[in-house]
C-alpha cells in the first residue's frame, strides 16, 4: 500500500510519494546600488521547521532563506527537505537606481553578436565627457571596466577572449544616465 504525503508550507505545496516536485516561490528586492557592493536580495519559502536547507546560485553560494548583497541578475535557490526531496525556484534582481535612467534612444551597436574573441562597440550618444564603460556578466560581476572620454560618438574595440562563455551587458554610465546593450560570448 502506497502512502500519500501532503505538506503545506507557506505558498509552497509539496505532494508526492517519496519526492517533492514543486517550485519554491522567490521574492526579490531589486538593487538600488547596482555595482558592488550591491544591495538586491531574494527570499524564498521558510522550510526551517521541516529541517529544510537552502543553496543559492549567487557568487557566495548563500545558504539562508534570504540571499543578500545581490547585483542585477537571475538567481536560483534549491530547497532540500529531508525525506521529501529538493525543488528549485528562480528570481531576477534588476537595477532600479533612482537617479539613473536607462537609455533606449541611444544608437549603440555591439558586433559581432554572438562574439568569440573581440567585440566592437559603436555608440552615438548625448553623453559627453567622462563615462564609465563596463562589461558585466548576467550575474552582475564586472568583467571589464575603464573610464573614457566621449564627445557624443565612440568606437571601442575590446578583447573578450578571456571571458567565459555567457551573456554580458555592455554598459556606459555618466552621472545620471546608463546605456546598456547585451551580447553573447561563445
Amino acid at each position: 500500500m502506497k502512502k500519500l504525503l501532503l505538506f503545506s508550507i507557506a505558498p509552497l505545496f509539496i505532494m508526492g510519494e517519496a519526492s517533492a516536485q514543486a517550485t519554491p516561490t522567490v521574492t526579490v528586492t531589486n538593487a538600488t546600488n547596482c555595482t558592488a557592493p550591491c544591495d538586491g536580495s531574494a527570499t524564498t519559502n521558510d522550510v526551517s521547521a521541516l529541517g529544510g536547507t537552502y543553496l543559492w546560485t549567487d557568487p557566495q553560494a548563500q545558504t539562508t532563506m534570504t540571499a543578500t548583497g545581490l547585483c542585477p541578475g537571475t538567481y536560483s535557490v534549491t530547497i532540500t527537505i529531508p525525506i521529501i526531496g529538493s525543488a528549485t525556484g528562480t528570481g531576477t534582481v534588476v537595477c532600479v537606481a533612482g537617479v539613473n535612467t536607462i537609455a533606449t534612444e541611444e544608437n549603440i551597436s555591439v558586433f559581432p553578436n554572438p562574439a568569440h574573441n573581440e567585440i566592437y562597440i559603436s555608440i552615438e550618444t548625448h553623453l559627453q565627457g567622462k563615462v564609465d564603460f563596463t562589461i558585466r556578466s548576467i550575474l552582475g560581476t564586472v568583467a571589464y571596466k575603464e573610464s573614457i572620454d566621449t564627445n557624443g560618438y565612440l568606437y571601442e574595440w575590446v578583447d573578450i577572449s578571456a571571458l567565459p562563455v555567457g551573456i554580458y551587458d555592455v554598459e556606459f554610465m555618466s552621472e545620471n544616465k546608463i546605456i546598456r546593450k547585451k551580447f553573447i560570448k561563445q
